[in-house]
């Protein structure tokens, strides 16, 4: 049967090792036992991937505002550029 909780004994490649398992009305396996971990090893992993995801949502953001800021620069040759095609005659609002 196929297995997604890596944190399962059972676990392995994908697939539950267990003989004989139940699955309750929720869907989740009733035989499923979990590996200890040691608490400074999981506090440690909590850390380092709590650190590592505000490193991408940070890199994330400083991408988002850089092309924010290339749109404007766009945007606003744009505009000059569609004034200089009309003339000093012509309306410049649309």
């Amino acid at each position: 049967m196929r297995c997604a909780n890596r944190f399962c004994i059972y676990y392995r490649r994908g697939r539950c090792l267990a003989e004989d398992i139940s699955i309750n009305s929720a869907g989740v396996c009733e035989d499923c036992v979990y590996v200890e971990i040691d608490e400074r090893d999981l506090q440690a992993r909590r850390a380092n991937l709590l650190e590592k995801m505000q490193r991408q949502y940070q890199r994330q953001a400083n991408y988002e505002q850089f092309h924010l800021a290339e749109i404007q620069d766009i945007v606003q040759q744009i505009i000059a550029d569609q004034k200089e095609e009309k003339g000093p005659d012509e309306e410049t609002d649309p």
